[in-house]
């Protein structure tokens, strides 16, 4: 099943707008769908592997261009076929 990541930091995840509007009409799609609502103090990035979820420190990828961020984050996790 394809996944899809919401982030918003302006609403709440149970805004009717972001879950019951477009999370509900994802899943019905056959998506799953995962919303992320907030903000953090310092740059994060969402790092999803199997089951575990961590929002990891994003400092040194900052004011950085794409595909320079894509490399590092690949290079720093070990695995070039990391999906960013």
């Amino acid at each position: 099943m394809t996944k899809v990541c919401m982030i918003t930091t302006n609403h709440s995840p149970f805004d009717y707008r972001i879950f019951y509007k477009e999370a509900k009409s994802l899943k019905k799609a056959g998506y799953d769908a995962i919303v992320i609502s907030g903000a953090c103090d310092s740059p994060r990035y969402l790092y999803i592997k199997d089951s575990d979820v961590y929002l990891k420190d994003a400092s040194k990828y900052w004011g950085r261009g794409t595909g320079e961020t894509i490399q590092m984050i690949r290079k720093d996790e070990n695995n070039n076929k990391l999906k960013v």
